[in-house]
């Protein structure tokens, strides 16, 4: 008959309002959950730098990955200007994201204080890497893979700023990378397609632009099956690790924000479902006709439209999920 669980109201000073012991323990609650959120400025900060390293990281690895094949060279040469330029925006895009974050976390200490410690450091770190991004862009090196290593370097002062970092073990710092690896290769390379592959091959009236879309999905695909099963391992480590029960989901701030995360990753898989087992496929079978054809039926522009549209909502939803993530660092 002992109670185990519970809160106790208190009041130091003046005495306590005169409002039953149930109203009480409500306004403790609300005060507690309104401590665990962070501002609205800090917040915003959070998911623009989320959104500019995923980004970016995505667009460094996407050339080495998938197009420096032979295969892809004439793809290459008709979307390296987009992509350079693509590059450079993200690069200064990334800049102003870690200043935001600077000016949203020095509260009350100021600039000067947060510059002198741990932050400070990473700042500097940042814009050091992002010069060397820079420096690749200038030489025109981005199908090399210095730039993907600058970009896990990104990616590693994230995750060395998260709750993971403060972890007794490295697991979790490591799961944290890793799980910002998958989201950058996985999300940024379905940028990539959306913002620049798909559109050109959509209006291109060259049918070989389409053709090799569909060899872009096709040598995509499996890249994105395998982020999918690695998000999904580093969740639970990170999961196992912050939340300790299917409670916490609805009763903490944090389980709230996963649990939105959640939510639209399973959207972001119906829509890899539907480019791995409706699109794709019509893309491969339109290719094989558009090579046998020098004029494409309609049919092909059609499904590259498609799927233009369908990689933009895909790039949409992943830049909600980024902000649901944004109340997990």
């Amino acid at each position: 008959g002992h109670t185990l669980a519970g809160a106790v109201p208190f009041t130091v000073g003046d005495a306590p309002p005169a409002t039953g012991y149930a109203d009480l323990v409500r306004e403790v609650d609300r005060a507690a959950l309104a401590a665990q959120s962070p501002p609205p400025a800090d917040l915003v900060s959070r998911w623009l730098v989320l959104t500019a390293l995923i980004a970016l990281t995505g667009a460094v690895l996407f050339s080495p990955l998938f197009m420096a094949t032979p295969r892809m060279a004439a793809a290459r040469e008709r979307t390296s200007m987009r992509r350079r330029r693509w590059l450079i925006v993200l690069i200064l895009f990334a800049a102003v994201s870690f200043g935001l974050e600077a000016l949203a976390r020095a509260g009350h200490g100021g600039l000067p204080a947060l510059m002198a410690g741990r932050f400070g450091l990473t700042f500097g770190v940042r814009l050091g890497l992002l010069a060397g991004l820079f420096a690749i862009w200038r030489l025109g090196r981005e199908t090399g893979w210095a730039g993907p290593l600058l970009g896990a370097a990104l990616l590693l002062s994230q995750s060395a700023n998260s709750h993971s970092a403060a972890e007794p073990t490295a697991l979790p710092l490591l799961a944290d990378w890793l799980h910002l690896a998958f989201t950058s290769l996985w999300l940024g390379g379905v940028a990539q397609i959306a913002l620049i592959d798909a559109p050109l091959a959509a209006r291109a009236a060259d049918p070989g632009a389409r053709a090799d879309l569909g060899a872009l999905i096709a040598r995509f695909s499996p890249w994105a099956m395998l982020c999918v099963l690695g998000l999904a391992l580093t969740g639970l480590a990170q999961s196992a690790a912050f939340v300790e029960s299917i409670e916490a989901l609805w009763s903490t701030a944090y389980g709230r924000a996963l649990a939105a995360k959640l939510i639209l990753f399973a959207v972001l898989l119906a829509f890899g479902a539907a480019h791995q087992f409706i699109l794709a496929p019509r893309l491969r079978e339109l290719r094989a006709r558009s090579a046998r054809a020098a004029d494409p039926s309609p049919g092909v522009r059609r499904a590259a439209r498609l799927f233009s549209a369908s990689a933009a909502a895909e790039t949409l939803v992943g830049a909600m999920a980024l902000l649901a993530a944004g109340l997990l660092i």
